[in-house]
């Protein structure tokens, strides 16, 4: 992601600025999910995290173990 700031809709309420970091670390607790609404300037208006291309990747499914 570029070093945009994002903004992040959470509990019906605008929480941020934050980080590109922040966020990855908002997805990786499951704080943010691929239906969280995020804002940059970047945009033109509040967009599902699953539509935003600097963050489809970071919703890719784990890949599956390595066979024993």
């Amino acid at each position: 992601p570029t070093t945009a700031v994002w903004h992040v809709a959470l509990n019906g309420q605008s929480q941020g600025p934050f980080t590109p970091e922040q966020v990855r670390q908002g997805i990786a607790a499951g704080q943010i999910t691929p239906q969280t609404l995020l804002w940059s300037p970047t945009l033109s208006g509040w967009t599902a995290a699953s539509q935003i291309a600097d963050w489809q990747g970071a919703f890719a499914p784990a890949p599956p173990p390595l066979p024993q």
